[in-house]
């Protein structure tokens, strides 16, 4: 297609060349960029302009154009386009104002219904007006392109964020459930420039977002997590803990949710950040130096070259704005990262795009046109960016962060980064920082019903499964034990509640009545009880080895004292041989009747009364079948029932057991 030259104007006075055809979405109209160019040097080749008309050029006019390639056109002698112009052009660059100000190509190779976002400068571009034709604009099908269009990468003399942007499609609404993708452009050159980005549908993608959106209960705690995901013992660090509602909600709802957080048009936040902008962790970085107080869970820090200044007029600065040393050759450029501004006087974290930042230099804002004076000797910094912290590791003045690059590049080793708003508090680079894995989505990827999870993403160990993988932040993958959850159901609960115990059974023996007998001699006391108020009760090898590792995380012991009363004691955790105890009703007394070495010890896996119809324990299984035994009770004048006893087991997958309350009247 031809250039529409109805749509395009230029006026002489100004140089400025329009275009006034119909919007996107009103009947608009395209040119590439040698064909905008060719229209150009047709007008500026008559012998005659025509005042009140589009073409006010003829052969008496300056030069507007000239080509490097067909796909390379800088605008000359002051003529220039604007935001809205570019929008109507694709396939190359546009180079004028000296090169002041670029506009450069991008070609997405991809289907033809992907939609896609741009990051740049830290931020979504608001305005995709480059997916208006319903898939993309000036797409060929015959080329695999999906999209064809153009993008300012260069501002004021300044580059925007070095040129750097990413392209993500996350496109998940009532009709269409996709696969996510990312693609980077790391500086983009003069023509164009190439993203790979496509999607399909995702099959373990099966709700709706309205659906998605009514998922409740799905809760995040931030910042850096210790969980011993594997179950050996030790704890590893991630920088998030998800609660993913189980069992309400499945693990693939929960990565349902997690897509739909991060979706296109998302108005969610994670970490501080709009979804849309959420990424994951793309670098760990170790820090020394800690000055003016620790860094915490989403706290922003940028680096660069520091400019303390003074004498401010006209203000204030503004973050992402280039900043010129005032004087008509200016000896240095750059873009503003951070401000720390005091009124007249503060710090600039600046990225220096070009020469060399002087003491008593005057500088100027090129968007705010605030001025201020180098208050001192800057430190030389090649380079710049900014980082969003969203975990932790602070050991005191050393430490670990773990987060998302925002703007320019993960710093180099030795490098000083400084809080965006306090440049005061700062720390320095230890080392070469790590460049991570990202996912698409954040969370990782899903099976249907276990997770493959993304770098660092902690989920509470309740909610995994053994066919999880979740990923901690040194970069290993940990698999989570079997936990299995046994559940006893049909309970009264509401009013004199039903009382539960259940106990090991040694899979043989029998009670007068013929019902399975508790294997009391599970465990045996190593250490005499004879305090008050003991902390923890330590045993030995009864009928099975020391504390088995099918024992629930926390819960009930009874301890037979030395009067054959069988104490129940409550535990918050177990390692080794020993259970912690936490409980002070009473119970954990022994400074009157002690515990001897040898007294029995066992697990009560449930032991309460039942605070709903339903209720459960939850233990890793390794291998084989536990034996155990259920006793539910109920011997309320007004409605008592017969004990219900029965034999139940722990196995590799989750039992329930109903309760049969017969009538004791």
């Amino acid at each position: 297609m031809a250039i529409v030259a109805a749509d395009w104007t230029v006026t002489r006075a100004t140089k400025v060349v329009a275009y006034v055809g119909g919007d996107h979405n009103a009947s608009p109209s395209y040119a590439t960029v040698i064909q905008f160019h060719r229209w150009l040097q047709g007008l500026a080749d008559d012998a005659v302009a025509i005042p009140a008309s589009t073409d006010q050029l003829d052969i008496t006019n300056t030069d507007p154009s000239r080509r490097s390639t067909d796909n390379i056109i800088t605008l000359i002698n002051g003529y220039k386009i604007g935001d809205t112009e570019m929008e109507h052009l694709y396939d190359g660059s546009i180079i004028q104002e000296g090169g002041d100000t670029i506009y450069d190509g991008i070609v997405n190779f991809g289907v033809s219904t992907v939609q896609i976002q741009l990051i740049q400068d830290g931020a979504v571009l608001t305005d995709d007006w480059w997916n208006y034709a319903g898939g993309g604009l000036n797409a060929s099908a015959s080329q695999g392109i999906s999209h064809r269009f153009m993008v300012k990468v260069r501002s004021k003399g300044v580059d925007i964020d070095g040129r750097r942007l990413i392209g993500i499609c996350r496109t998940l609404d009532d009709t269409d459930q996709n696969t996510y993708g990312e693609f980077k452009i790391n500086g983009t050159s003069r023509g164009n420039n190439v993203l790979a980005l496509t999607d399909t549908g995702d099959l373990n993608n099966v709700h709706t977002a309205t659906e998605i959106a009514a998922f409740s209960g799905i809760t995040n705690t931030e910042g850096l997590r210790l969980l011993d995901v594997d179950n050996n013992a030790a704890n590893e660090e991630y920088y998030s803990e998800w609660n993913t509602n189980q069992p309400t909600r499945s693990i693939n709802d929960f990565y349902e949710r997690m897509k739909w957080l991060t979706r296109a048009g998302s108005v969610s936040t994670i970490n501080g950040l709009n979804g849309e902008l959420f990424r994951g962790i793309t670098h760990s970085i170790a820090y020394t130096g800690e000055t003016g107080g620790a860094p915490a869970t989403n706290d922003e820090y940028a680096w660069g070259t520091k400019i303390a200044y003074t004498g401010e007029t006209g203000g204030p600065f503004q973050v992402g704005e280039a900043v010129w040393e005032s004087t008509a050759t200016p000896v240095w450029k750059g873009r503003i990262l951070a401000i720390d501004d005091n009124g007249a006087s503060g710090n600039l974290i600046v990225d220096v795009e070009s020469g060399t930042v002087l003491i008593s230099q005057t500088f100027v804002g090129k968007t705010s046109l605030c001025s201020a004076t180098v208050g001192a000797t800057p430190t030389a910094v090649t380079g710049g960016g900014t980082f969003r912290f969203f975990a932790i590791d602070d050991d005191g003045s050393t430490g670990n962060l773990y987060g998302q690059v925002m703007k320019g590049t993960a710093p180099p080793a030795s490098a000083v980064m400084y809080d965006d708003l306090d440049a005061a508090k700062y720390l320095t680079v230890n080392g070469a920082p790590v460049e991570r894995p990202i996912s698409t989505p954040f969370c990782g990827q899903s099976t249907g019903s276990a997770l493959i999870g993304g770098y660092g993403l902690g989920i509470e160990i309740s909610d995994l499964t053994k066919n999880d993988r979740i990923m901690d932040l040194t970069g290993t993958v940990n698999t989570p034990p079997n936990l299995v959850t046994n559940t006893i159901s049909g309970l009264t609960f509401a009013v004199n509640p039903d009382r539960v115990l259940v106990a090991p059974w040694n899979g043989s023996s029998y009670d007068v009545n013929g019902d399975p007998a508790i294997n009391k001699g599970q465990l045996l006391i190593s250490t005499a009880l004879i305090a008050a108020n003991i902390t923890s009760v330590i045993v030995k090898t009864g009928t099975e080895t020391a504390i088995p590792s099918d024992t629930p995380s926390s819960g009930y012991i009874r301890v037979i004292d030395n009067n054959g009363f069988e104490r129940r004691l409550h535990y918050s955790s177990w390692t080794g041989t020993t259970f912690t105890i936490d409980t002070t009703d009473g119970n954990e007394d022994f400074n009157v009747v002690g515990a001897a070495i040898n007294n029995q010890v066992y697990i009560a896996y449930l032991d309460q009364e039942a605070g709903a119809a339903n209720i459960s324990y939850q233990a890793v299984h390794t291998a084989g079948t536990r034996n155990l035994v259920v006793f539910v009770r109920n011997g309320v004048v007004s409605a008592p029932i017969k004990q219900f006893v029965s034999a139940w087991t722990f196995i590799s997958t989750g039992q329930t057991l109903g309760a049969i309350r017969t009538t004791d009247l």
